[in-house]
């Protein structure tokens, strides 16, 4: 092997442990005014993008840091859990209660002759748009598309797109009225 490509192996692989002490580092630090700006400062070198007076609180479980996007004053609260491997972008102003789960991939399923456990994942991209309010204990599923202005319910299982501006609730997922209206 050449010296250059040694190298350049050896500096991918420290930077890959970097990457996992920063992740480790993040899962350390509790959430209090004290340590938001370096809990803040580890978010903006982990995630894709970290917008701008956006947190994290404590408990709040991430992986697949370089897959998700968080834009500006937005807030994911205690205890969430964001799965980006099929990645996930979440707007600016979005206010994310406690204990809700994005997953942005799936068991494949559609081999009836492969068990399937052998059948791998599925991944597809999670968009939550600008001003969304998403209600405790929500789970967001892999392909969803939350619309601008949107209020999803407590509860809820978002299992398909919802449009701007819509009110839903419910598990699964039903729009009960346009915001607009």
């Amino acid at each position: 092997m050449f010296e250059s490509q040694q190298y350049f192996i050896l500096n991918k692989l420290e930077r890959f442990k970097s990457v996992k002490r920063l992740e480790r580092l993040y899962s350390k630090i509790k959430y209090n005014p004290l340590k938001l700006e370096l809990r803040s400062r580890l978010l903006f070198d982990l995630l894709n993008n970290f917008g701008e007076n956006s947190f994290v609180k404590e408990g709040v479980t991430i992986k697949h840091f370089k897959n998700i996007s968080i834009g500006k004053n937005s807030s994911i609260n205690q205890n969430c859990y964001l799965s980006g491997r099929g990645e996930i972008d979440i707007g600016n102003n979005v206010r994310m209660a406690h204990d809700c789960a994005l997953h942005s991939t799936y068991h494949v399923t559609n081999d009836t002759e492969t068990i399937i456990a052998n059948q791998g994942l599925g991944i597809q991209r999670i968009v939550i748009e600008d001003d969304v309010l998403i209600g405790c204990h929500t789970i967001i599923t892999h392909g969803v598309h939350i619309g601008r202005g949107s209020v999803i319910g407590a509860n809820s299982f978002v299992n398909k797109n919802v449009p701007p501006y819509s009110t839903a609730v419910g598990s699964p997922i039903k729009i009960v009225k346009n915001r607009k209206d």
